[in-house]
Parts: structure tokens; C-alpha cells; sequence
């Protein structure tokens, strides 16, 4: 009988795999009757220079810009060569019924896994594993629930597509922009548009001359109101010019303030979303001063290491419908095993748990969903993940709190 091979995007991930589906370590592969587990190191193949293409290219010259390929060819990473041309025996080995890419489930997993395939030209039926995290449970339901590689073949387009066209524009502007100015420039089509806000805002703040400025304030007081009110006329709240502030004074000091109208009303203010992988980062450096990239390992490592929350790379923040029975076994979880919460998810329970729109919308979701907690219990995090993962855990709770309303 035929077995199946499965390919990760990384030696750690490959592991987790093989203890779910009781495979046993033999060299670069976990195996048993069944599976073939192997794994990548990252990228193992890449697109081909220029210089691949034709050896005139080797030499910076504008005659011979744009260049583009005809066809785009792949060719291994020289680093990782030998790993590619073991999973490339793998993939054309008659052993087995079809190949299941359990890279990571995004786009540049996506890449990762064809780029493989394709270089190595095997014929293989594709299988995807889905994971949203690493659990036991979840890639135990992943196995079940292989998705067909034609489903994903829109995801594996356009990372192609994002893989070609930062060749073309990276390339192209690099040696044009170089042989241009004399000086070795690097040009991206994502780095230099980010460049661009970066130096613009740089030159704002350059250009910036402090003014002074004043603001008045009045304390009204009548029986048991008090009342401080702040000078304005029209949407101006400043005074750039002392002669109108001494006006101002002038024509209020020691006259009564009559007021003319009392408006109340009660103010409503939502309850947050769930976090994507950016407003993460934003809490992160608001709260601890993380960077982007240090908040990004660190949760990384919460999904990879420790598995106590899901696929961070995601960009919804909201759930979908399916997750309503599991969010609340989620928050049940995070009860009993945390003091600190359990008086809030109480608070909650007592109100009853709502799922609005804000947290369930099957539209709002893509690749991935939001990022939560799996509801797995460690004590094994450093400071750093643990003030991540609780951000997480806060995050979750406080979605499914009422309107704070106030007057």
C-alpha cells in the first residue's frame, strides 16, 4: 500500500505532526506505516537571477533594462541545496499516493511548498493541511479535513504573482536607480514606497517651528454645579495672538457667565476587536515598546513553541460562524485556569455570552481568522510572551463585555 508523504515548512512543525500521527524519527523523516513525514528549512528554492538567464546580465547596464523573463525560472537556494534535493527524491518516489503541503497555511507557505514542487517536478497529487493552531486537536481535525490542492491554487497565483512582480520592480529600479547615481541603491516595491512616508514625515518634523500659543479656561460655580469651560470661537480652541487673550480677560473677569443650554446624553463606547496581527504589534509598543519584528517572534513562538494561541500572521479580526461553540469552550478554559479572569468572564456569563457581528462575520475573515487564545494552560513563558499572551487573553475577554455607556 501506498503512503503519504507531508511536507512542513519547518523541523519543529514536522515534529508536532508526527507525535498527532504516531510517526517515529528515522534520520530527516518521522515515519510509520501510514505517513512520511519530511520538512523544509524556510525557502528552499528561489527565483533565478538575472544572470541565470543570460550571462550579459551579469554586468549593470541600462541598454539592457527592463529585463523580463520570458517564462520565470526557479533554481535552489545554494544554503539549502542538499535539503531541496532530498525532499525532491521524496516527491518523484513511486512510494506514495499523494504529497500533503502542511507548510504554514498563508500565502508565503503556499509559496514555499510549490516553489518545492514545481523545481522538483514531481506529479503528485496536493493535499493542504489548514492549521489555524498547533494543537493536538487542531491538526488532528486538520488530517481530517484535507482540503484539495485546486482549492488553493488562487492562494498559490497570487503569491506567484507577489513573487514576480517584486522581482520585476526590485530588479529593474535597483539597476536603473544604481547606474543612475553612481551609488549602489536597493528599491522594492514595497521597501521604497515605505521609504517615501518614512522621509516625508522626517522632513515635516525637520520643518516644524514651535509657536506659542495660549488656552483659556473658566471655572463656573453655582450652588452644587461646577462646570470648567474652555474659550473657542468656532472650531478654534487656540490663542496664537496675548493682545486677544488680554481682551478676552478683560471683557470676563468679574462678570457673572450665563449659561444657556444643558445638553446630556449618554455615551456608548464598543467593546474592542479581536487582534490582528498589526493592531497586536500597535498594543505591543503601546504597552511594552516592542517592535513590530520583536512582537512578531515572540508571538511566533506562543503559536509555534508553546501553542497557546492561533496562526498569528493573520489580517481579520473577526471569527467565523463555526467558532462560536468552540470560543465558548475557550472562555470556560481560560476560567478555570486563570484567577485573574474568571471574575470578568463571571460578569460576562451573567449578562450571557453575545455573539455580535463584531466578533462573528463569516465575510471579514480570510486566510485566517482572528488571533486567540487555544485555550491550552502553560506556566513555561518567558516575561516577554507572557505580557503577549496576556494582551491575547484580555483582548478575547474584553470583546464579549457590553457597551460601556456613561454621561
Amino acid at each position: 500500500m501506498k503512503k503519504i508523504l507531508v511536507i512542513t515548512e519547518k523541523p519543529s512543525v514536522a515534529e508536532d505532526i508526527a507525535k498527532v500521527l504516531g510517526a517515529k524519527r528515522n534520520g530527516d523523516v518521522f515515519e510509520n506505516e501510514k505517513f512520511t513525514i519530511t520538512f523544509a528549512l524556510g525557502h528552499l528554492v528561489t527565483l533565478c537571477e538575472p544572470e541565470d538567464y543570460d550571462k550579459r546580465y551579469k554586468f549593470w547596464n541600462l541598454k539592457d533594462l527592463p529585463i523580463i523573463p520570458e517564462e520565470f525560472k526557479l533554481k535552489p537556494i545554494k544554503e539549502v541545496k542538499d535539503r531541496f534535493l532530498f525532499i525532491k527524491k521524496l516527491l518523484k518516489s513511486k512510494d506514495f499516493e499523494f504529497v500533503v503541503n502542511a507548510c504554514d497555511a498563508g500565502r508565503e507557505g503556499e509559496l514555499i511548498f510549490r516553489f518545492i514542487y514545481t523545481l522538483s517536478g514531481s506529479k503528485l497529487p496536493i493535499k493542504r493541511l489548514w492549521l489555524n493552531a498547533l494543537t493536538p486537536e487542531e491538526i488532528k481535525k486538520g488530517f481530517d479535513n484535507l482540503k484539495d490542492g485546486e482549492e488553493l491554487e488562487p492562494l498559490s497565483q497570487s503569491a506567484w504573482a507577489r513573487a514576480e512582480s517584486d522581482w520585476l520592480i526590485g530588479i529593474n529600479a535597483t539597476r536603473a536607480f544604481t547606474r543612475k547615481e553612481g551609488l549602489l541603491f536597493s528599491l522594492g516595491r514595497v521597501q521604497t514606497p515605505t521609504l517615501a512616508i518614512v522621509v516625508k514625515r522626517e522632513k515635516e518634523i525637520i520643518s516644524f517651528k514651535p509657536k506659542k500659543f495660549f488656552e483659556l479656561f473658566v471655572d463656573f460655580n453655582k450652588n452644587s454645579f461646577n462646570y470648567r469651560g474652555k474659550w473657542f470661537k468656532e472650531k478654534e480652541e487656540r490663542i496664537f495672538d496675548k493682545k486677544l487673550l488680554e481682551e478676552i480677560l478683560k471683557k470676563i473677569e468679574g462678570n457673572d457667565g450665563v449659561v444657556e443650554s444643558v445638553l446630556k446624553r449618554k455615551n456608548k463606547v464598543l467593546p474592542p476587536l479581536l487582534f490582528d496581527l498589526t493592531e497586536l504589534q500597535r498594543e505591543a509598543n503601546r504597552h511594552f515598546g516592542y517592535s513590530a519584528k520583536r512582537t512578531l517572534k515572540i508571538a511566533q513562538a506562543l503559536y509555534e513553541k508553546h501553542k497557546v494561541i492561533t496562526y498569528p500572521r493573520t489580517d481579520s479580526r473577526y471569527l467565523p460562524s463555526s467558532m462560536k461553540k468552540e470560543a465558548k469552550k475557550t472562555l470556560k478554559k481560560i476560567s478555570n485556569f486563570n484567577r485573574e479572569f474568571k471574575q470578568f468572564i463571571k460578569e460576562i456569563e451573567k449578562v450571557g455570552i453575545k455573539f455580535t457581528k463584531r466578533i462573528l462575520n463569516d465575510a471579514k475573515v480570510t486566510d485566517h481568522f482572528a488571533i486567540i487564545p487555544t485555550g491550552r494552560l502553560t506556566s513555561n513563558l518567558s516575561k516577554e510572551e507572557n505580557n503577549i499572551f496576556d494582551l491575547v487573553v484580555k483582548r478575547f475577554v474584553a470583546v464579549f463585555y457590553p457597551e460601556a455607556e456613561f454621561l
